[in-house]
């Protein structure tokens, strides 16, 4: 089911397949800047990315001492949220361990994703809640996609991403075969703003970490239109796009990432993920304000 919220300012479009954004849509400008999925590009509007964080080494772990089949970014993004409460401008849905779930991820767990409108901006506020007796581990992350360039007539490299601060950013090696990380890592940014290009992504995804910002800007030195990203509390990053004819940018804020190469599987000792104690919850909050 789709549902729709909307104020004076924006408009957006959620889907309950994944809970999944599909439209951030800037009344004013009569704007849309979330990618709307084309055939040509495997690209969806933006994903909720949990248990996991990219990819798992072999599309499994090993959780409990027991063998799982949990593939990239798992299963969150595929499965059916149940709307707990809605309005014009507030929308909550919620996610809960079941059969299914529990096949690839032994864990009980509650996922609850709000988003709500306040002026020209658009908030996605996530939480986790560890509803199992021991321990639970997980990553969480998010894929959102911009047109790129957002508006017609531009090009990639009038675009650049600004860090609200500072940055001292590095980028994980990746095994071409695999995509997996390797156990090296190149300096990425120092500073706060890199430039795109029109080549940028024909290389690949980078993964990045070592992020510690508030928020992070999409934006045309040309136009001046811009996605203000909120992400605080965010460690890792993945920055996407499709190759040779650039048309989306994905900003991927993570709570977690991808496997080694020479991962054990194990999945309490995987690098990155999040630990929460029975009855726990795990909150962060991605938002977008749009001009």
């Amino acid at each position: 089911m789709i549902y729709k919220l909307e104020s004076d300012h924006v408009s957006i479009r959620v889907s309950t397949l994944g809970a999944q954004l599909q439209s951030l849509y800037n009344k004013d400008l009569e704007l849309e800047y979330l990618w709307q999925a084309a055939e040509e590009i495997a690209c969806p509007y933006s994903m909720l990315l949990f248990p996991v964080c990219g990819r798992t080494a072999d599309n499994r772990i090993i959780a409990r001492g027991k063998q799982y089949p949990l593939g990239m970014h798992a299963f969150a993004k595929d499965m059916e949220f149940t709307c707990i409460s809605q309005a014009a401008d507030e929308l909550v849905l919620e996610l809960t361990a079941n059969e299914k779930t529990l096949r690839m991820y032994p864990y009980y767990f509650r996922l609850r994703v709000r988003f709500f409108l306040e002026g020209h901006t658009v908030r996605e506020q996530f939480a986790v809640f560890n509803e199992g007796n021991d321990k639970m581990y997980f990553s969480l992350g998010f894929h959102p996609g911009f047109f790129f360039p957002l508006t017609l007539n531009e090009v990639p490299e009038d675009y650049q991403l600004r860090f609200d601060r500072e940055q001292h950013i590095y980028q994980f090696g990746l095994d071409p075969a695999t995509r997996l990380l390797k156990h090296e890592t190149t300096p990425f940014l120092d500073g706060d703003t890199f430039k795109y290009y029109h080549t940028y992504f024909n290389d690949g995804p980078k993964l990045l970490g070592g992020a510690d910002c508030d928020s992070v800007t999409f934006e045309s030195v040309k136009s001046g239109r811009f996605v203000e990203m909120g992400m605080k509390g965010f460690p890792f990053m993945c920055l996407w796009g499709a190759p040779e004819r650039p048309s989306v940018a994905v900003v991927e804020p993570w709570c977690g990432t991808t496997d080694f190469t020479d991962a054990d599987h194990i999945w309490e000792k995987r690098y990155g993920n999040e630990e929460l104690e029975s009855g726990g919850c795990f909150e962060r909050e991605v938002s977008f304000r749009l001009g």
